[in-house]
């Protein structure tokens, strides 16, 4: 059972990637922002699982339920870079071969990067 009393300040932390990764969802689902307008599926399915994984680790309190979280973040953050650095390279070399939106894509970037920092950080937790 959910026991809020004995959760420490860095396993609260974990409720900053669970809301960070529905924001990216939400946006990418919203804006379409990789290349030619699509949103990876794949990317879409590891922000779910990485959303709902985080949430049993902070329901859970299991010892491996940060990392295995931090997993399936770090996944999908490498998934988010890497669909964007096409855009990025468009932008930086002032072209527009892959029709990408930087700005969208500059923001699903940032927001992952916060959200997997905050997930690595709560695999720190000395009470887990």
């Amino acid at each position: 059972m959910l026991n809020l009393k004995n959760k420490t300040k860095l396993s609260y932390l974990n409720l900053l990637t669970i809301i960070l990764s529905l924001v990216v969802l939400i946006m990418g689902l919203v804006i379409h922002g990789f290349a030619d307008q699509s949103f990876d599926t794949l990317v879409v399915i590891m922000l779910i699982v990485s959303l709902n994984v985080s949430l049993l680790a902070f329901i859970l309190d299991y010892d491996f339920m940060p990392l295995v979280a931090c997993l399936f973040a770090s996944i999908a953050f490498g998934l988010i870079v890497y669909h964007s650095l096409p855009i990025f390279a468009d932008k930086f070399d002032d072209i527009n071969f892959r029709n990408g939106n930087f700005t969208a894509c500059l923001w699903y970037t940032i927001i992952s990067g916060i959200g997997l920092l905050s997930s690595v950080i709560t695999c720190f937790d000395p009470q887990k």
